[in-house]
């Protein structure tokens, strides 16, 4: 989502669990909405294009939020040892 409070997916500061809300294309999510989240998600783009398709956004967020849980349960096992 962008806006002036939206940071960079890939600074995000993740506590899990999470919940993940993806806007519609054109009209993006409530402000009443976005006033409860505790962080605002954009994907940095370069050029011209300033939006990207919902799916496409969606599946980058998925898999970066994969990734992360995996290195923490990651760190899980290793500390246990």
């Amino acid at each position: 989502e962008q806006s002036s409070a939206s940071i960079s997916i890939y600074n995000s500061n993740l506590h899990f669990p999470v919940l993940l809300l993806l806007g519609n294309e054109t009209a993006g999510i409530d402000d009443a909405i976005l006033q409860r989240c505790d962080e605002i998600w954009e994907i940095p783009m370069y050029g011209i294009n300033k939006s990207m398709n919902v799916i496409v956004s969606g599946a980058m967020a998925i898999s970066l939020l994969m990734h992360r849980h995996s290195k923490l349960h990651e760190l899980a096992i290793t500390d246990s040892i």
